[in-house]
């Protein structure tokens, strides 16, 4: 994280501030409100990046932070830098060039307008973590904030067999206005004798009764029809394959779904409603899912693509 001093010729500097007050926009000319944004500070040569912190706090990581309400500041060393304020791909940016001096202070400001008209659809992230994953080390707080900063608008927590309710976390920070939570589990299969890889249940109802590391549904040793049978149990579920050609984890690797175009494939055999083409996480194997899905499409069966960070850091 970046000092309130900072060494400058080997010499201990006051550190100076920039200061952001940024509004969000539906239309241009509109009074715009508060919303929450990221804000990303670049230093211009020969000043360096700055560093905020590490991987898993909103607050501070790497050269970004979120601020909830689009107002903030961080001590920054002296230097000039550009920083850019965003909300997202449905909004345009704020870019600032700034100097900052010593126990100095640099002002950003501005207003980010829609320009992506997104009227009926929402933007979901249906695949991320918190640190109830023994993989992540961020907290579900900390996820909230990181989510609505890039404007996502409905987000599935699907920690490792294991519910995570985002609701309070959502509540506390006051960003009800801009961000809805579900509960979700990603099913993981690593420990059984035969893995089967991974799927994400949700949405799940919150149960006060189980322990906040039970999984919510059975999964050790099981076949995957016999995985997907106990997740119908609970009303309302949608199954999601994730990361589907993943060597390590990938449901349609470990399961020996063919790639062949000439035949129907045996994943049209299987019962799940959402089929992760894009994955955060693992790029490399988005044609390969895009093909997958093509493949039961051309055989009449609806199945969602979609796409998921897969985020365990900020």
């Amino acid at each position: 994280a970046v000092s309130e001093t900072a060494t400058a010729a080997g010499h201990l500097t006051e550190a100076g501030r920039v200061e952001v007050d940024v509004l969000t926009a539906e239309t241009e000319g509109d009074e715009g409100e508060r919303a929450p944004v990221r804000v990303t500070v670049r230093g211009v040569p020969p000043t360096p990046d700055p560093d905020f912190g590490g991987p898993y706090d909103a607050g501070g990581f790497g050269r970004s932070f979120v601020l909830s309400d689009g107002r903030g500041s961080r001590a920054l060393p002296p230097g000039s830098y550009d920083v850019l304020v965003t909300r997202g791909p449905e909004y345009d940016l704020v870019e600032q060039g700034v100097d900052v001096a010593p126990g100095g202070s640099a002002r950003v400001r501005g207003t980010l307008v829609r320009r992506v008209e997104t009227a009926g659809w929402l933007a979901v992230d249906p695949h991320v973590h918190t640190r109830a994953s023994a993989d992540s080390g961020v907290s579900g707080r900390n996820r909230i904030l990181g989510c609505a900063g890039e404007g996502v608008e409905v987000v599935v927590v699907t920690d490792h067999n294991v519910a995570t309710d985002p609701a309070p976390d959502i509540a506390d920070l006051g960003l009800g206005r801009w961000i809805l939570g579900v509960p979700g589990v990603e099913v993981t299969t690593d420990l059984s004798r035969t893995s089967i890889g991974h799927l994400n249940v949700f949405p799940l109802a919150p149960d006060p009764l189980r322990p906040p590391t039970a999984a919510p549904l059975p999964w050790q040793d099981l076949e995957f029809t016999d995985l997907v049978t106990g997740a119908r149990t609970l009303p309302g579920v949608l199954v999601q394959i994730n990361h589907p050609r993943s060597p390590r984890n990938g449901p349609f690797a470990l399961l020996g779904v063919g790639t062949a175009d000439d035949v129907p494939p045996s994943s049209l055999g299987m019962d799940f409603d959402l089929l992760e083409v894009a994955n955060g996480l693992g790029w490399v194997g988005t044609f390969d899912a895009a093909a997958d899905w093509a493949r039961i499409a051309r055989c009449g069966r609806r199945v969602v693509p979609t796409g998921g960070s897969d985020a365990h850091a900020m």
